[in-house]
């Protein structure tokens, strides 16, 4: 039996208690380290190629994106269940590139712009099944958040219309060029990248949902001078 004096507990505490820390702290910062992903983690994109323009449904529980996979040469739309551990569904399937992605206000189908003949925007089911021509010539569908109103490009110019059909009218008559818009969360007014005829760059511009007149619309230029002044 090995005796315990004052000497060897002394050479303990000094010798074996630090590099018994010291090994307990380096198990801890392994293990942190190589801590496994969460249960909730999944990938969703591994068979489709490179993905782009996800759009998330209303309710949050479907994706649709745009894709090429190695079969094809022009990207595709997808659909994929984020309640499901499935793989993505291919919605279209043809020599034609899709993109841009749009949900239906009910979530049951995807519109999305298309350059097979005629080009233009179409929509096909969420649940698989033939496209069908919405708009000729038109691209970039962003629907309202109220569900009413689509907004969409043809040539250089932004045109809206009620989403179940109807005529379509310039968002900006005055504009020579307008892109890129995003709605209020409330769908009153639409916030748009355009070109008047008489600047040299394009600006940002507030328009009222139903549209501009010939005048001149509310300029974000102005407004973001003011706060920019403001703070100085």
């Amino acid at each position: 039996m090995t005796r315990i004096t004052a000497d060897s507990t002394e050479i303990v505490r000094k010798r074996l208690l630090p590099a018994l820390a010291f090994a307990l702290a380096g198990s801890l910062v392994i293990s942190c380290s190589h801590r496994s992903p969460a249960s909730s983690e999944r990938q969703l994109t591994t068979i489709v190629g490179v993905a782009t323009s996800p759009v998330l449904s209303r309710d949050g529980a479907t994706l649709v994106f745009a894709a090429r996979p190695d079969n094809h040469s022009n990207p595709q739309i997808w659909m994929s269940r984020l309640d499901q551990p499935a793989p993505p569904v291919q919605l279209t399937s043809d020599a034609a590139q899709n993109y841009d992605p749009e949900f239906a206000p009910d979530g049951r189908s995807v519109f999305y712009t298309s350059s097979r003949t005629p080009r233009g925007i179409y929509r096909v089911p969420v649940l698989g099944g033939p496209s069908e021509l919405v708009i000729e010539e038109g691209s970039s569908v962003k629907i309202s958040p109220d569900g009413q109103i689509l907004l969409y490009g043809r040539g250089l110019v932004l045109y809206r219309r009620a989403i179940d059909g109807g005529s379509s009218t310039p968002l900006l008559p005055a504009m020579h060029n307008s892109y890129a818009p995003a709605w209020s969360p409330d769908s009153s007014r639409i916030m748009v990248t355009a070109k008047d005829p008489g600047d040299p760059d394009p600006e940002w511009w507030i328009v009222q949902r139903t549209g501009a007149s010939h005048a001149r619309p509310e300029s974000c230029r102005s407004f973001t001078t003011r706060v920019s002044t403001r703070h100085i």
